[in-house]
């Protein structure tokens, strides 16, 4: 085969190229952990956007939505270079959630890493 590729001029070569392929597929607003930013928007993370798919994805279970942001902002925290740094991050990422009432229940479950 490379033998017919070097025997085409180089516009036919780019045509067979290999297809682009898809995005893939999962939230464009995804945590980018070096920085702590959004991936999609650079915005701190979670940015609105993800904040309101995250509220809507646990609002039968916001027990879980607390330990798995409580467990991002303690990664967060250890991973920040100074005490100022780790407290604002724990700040944005784990004080957004809404406080959960005695009427919710907690069933428990191990929270996923997004």
């Amino acid at each position: 085969m490379s033998d017919v590729l070097q025997s085409r001029p180089a516009r036919q070569v780019m045509a067979i190229s290999p297809v682009r392929r898809p995005r893939r597929a999962g939230p464009r607003h995804a945590l980018h952990r070096a920085t702590w930013l959004c991936g999609g928007c650079g915005d701190p993370w979670p940015c609105t956007l993800r904040r309101t798919e995250l509220l809507a994805k646990y609002r039968d279970n916001p027990g879980e939505l607390h330990r798995m942001m409580d467990f991002y902002a303690q990664l967060a925290a250890t991973s920040a270079p100074d005490a100022n740094l780790a407290a604002a991050l724990q700040s944005q990422i784990a004080d957004w959630v809404p406080q959960r009432t005695a009427t919710q229940p907690d069933c428990g479950h191990v929270a996923r890493i997004l």
